[in-house]
């Protein structure tokens, strides 16, 4: 009798074994699952908001406009800035966007230098945005700003704006003056 327990223990522990192993296999196959869509889930974020912004005030005459020029980061640890572009050049182009922080304010009003790497931004100088637009279509962009370690002040981007002229080459759509936005950190 004694010897029948002690296989029924070893048993029982051993299907409680393969029935931990399982779940935990679930668990790594829903957690891997879960972070590969990570990315899917964030652009069509972006994609949510683009569409969101186009609707928001901008004037008629303007080709670029940034309909709230300043936010602060918040309770988040991001930004998103909307940007809306019109074409008014008669035909169908590729418009080519990108942001880059630009002057750092202190909270006493001194401006002074930054670590421009401690600023994250994308669309960015080195992962630029090709939008196309059909004559006289108006879409908007999100520019996603995320500080990393930077001291507290507003911290000022510049916009860039360029689209694709008959030869192939981008030109600026602004006459060389970007668009401006601002980030407060708190």
């Amino acid at each position: 009798m004694r010897g029948k327990k002690g296989i029924e223990l070893s048993v029982n522990f051993f299907v409680m074994l393969i029935l931990a192993i399982v779940l935990f296999g679930f668990g790594i196959y829903f957690a891997s699952t879960l972070f590969k869509t990570g990315g899917l889930i964030t652009e069509q974020a972006f994609e949510k908001f683009d569409a969101q912004i186009e609707n928001l005030a901008c004037s008629t005459a303007d080709k670029v406009c940034i309909p709230v020029s300043t936010k602060s980061i918040g309770g988040g640890n991001h930004v998103i800035m909307a940007i809306v572009v019109e074409n008014v050049l008669g035909e169908r182009r590729d418009f080519e966007i990108y942001a880059e922080p630009s002057a750092y304010v202190d909270k006493g009003g001194e401006e002074r230098p930054f670590d421009a790497a401690k600023l994250l931004v994308s669309p960015s100088p080195a992962k630029r945005r090709v939008l196309p637009l059909e004559n006289r279509e108006k879409k908007s962009v999100g520019i996603a700003v995320q500080p990393v370690g930077v001291g507290s002040g507003t911290y000022a981007f510049n916009v860039w704006v360029s689209y694709k002229n008959r030869d192939g080459a981008y030109e600026s759509y602004t006459d060389g003056r970007p668009a401006k936005f601002y980030v407060v950190v708190p």
